[in-house]
């Protein structure tokens, strides 16, 4: 990839006016919170945001992400998750990156990766990936029901707090490598930065807000654009999967091993997990279990 291109296309008024409506649309429909107030102004404001955007970007080495604040929706009845609410002039960048990097790369995602795809069709020009209901998670459904009537064996797994636990050091590697652009570039300078967020937060410990403090590992859960980094950093894995022959199929950080044996499927599942050490993830031992009849499986799949 060109990072030259790549940074005048990252200027372009068009294609931060697409990756505007992306972070709006996202923000609305797919985070777990959203304030009103930002977005009426920002609907009424576009115009002005982008431009103020554009002005921003034209010294990429002065460009300075706006801080942003972290929140804890329960995960479950005993912990929370950590949620970050990006400023949406850095959100509306972050798509753009995420829109050009897509570009390239989308049509070498590995096929049985049904999460955080590129929407298409009459979806592509309202949100930049696919719905969840009747996209990737449809898919995976059906995928699943498919393996399960031609294998005797089905073992369910997932990655131990995939998005809080990519390296931004290995993520930052395999964009190198897949989609061949110098890292020195001021493009992945640029992309460096947005990475690494500044939060403020509520702290239980003193029961004030706290912070700005930088992160400098994870993704922050909460917007269309992590997803499909997290594709990119998980590319190696599902290609590996491939070419060890696997029936191998992932949503996310939820992932599902099909095949004929008990012994096929473990032996696959330590390909799996060598793989994931590589980059710094686990497997959540607790949710890996194995299926090996009809009852069992159709209990486990999905």
């Amino acid at each position: 990839m060109d990072h030259q291109r790549a940074m005048i296309r990252l200027k372009s008024n068009k294609l931060l006016s697409a990756a505007f409506d992306y972070a709006v649309f996202d923000r609305i429909h797919g985070d777990n919170f959203y304030d009103p107030i930002e977005i009426e102004y920002s609907k009424e404001n576009k115009k002005e945001i982008i431009s103020e955007i554009i002005e921003e970007l034209s010294n990429t080495t002065g460009y300075s992400p706006r801080v942003a604040f972290a929140y804890y929706p329960p995960k479950n009845h005993l912990c929370d998750r950590r949620m970050i609410y990006i400023p949406i002039k850095d959100l509306v960048v972050r798509y753009g990156i995420a829109m050009i990097f897509s570009d390239e790369i989308e049509q070498d995602i590995h096929g049985q990766c049904f999460a955080n795809r590129r929407a298409t069709g009459e979806y592509r020009t309202q949100r930049f990936t696919e719905d969840f209901a009747i996209g990737g998670w449809s898919s995976f459904c059906r995928w699943q029901k498919e393996q399960y009537t031609n294998h005797k064996v089905l073992l369910r797994t997932d990655i131990s707090a995939s998005y809080d636990s990519i390296s931004h050091s290995y993520l930052l590697d395999a964009i190198e490598k897949h989609l061949m652009i110098n890292p020195k570039s001021p493009f992945i300078s640029l992309f460096k930065r947005l990475l690494e967020v500044e939060v403020i937060y509520y702290a239980q410990a003193t029961k004030r807000i706290e912070g700005p403090t930088l992160i400098k590992q994870g993704l922050p859960i909460g917007d269309g654009v992590e997803g499909y980094l997290a594709n990119l950093y998980l590319k190696d894995v599902d290609d590996a999967m491939t070419d060890a022959g696997a029936c191998y199929g992932r949503y996310v950080d939820d992932i599902r091993l099909f095949g004929d044996s008990r012994l096929y499927v473990t032996n696959n599942l330590r390909i799996l997990q060598e793989h994931l050490l590589k980059l710094g993830l686990n497997l959540n031992t607790s949710k890996t279990k194995i299926a090996e009849n009809e009852d069992d499986i159709a209990k486990i799949r999905s």
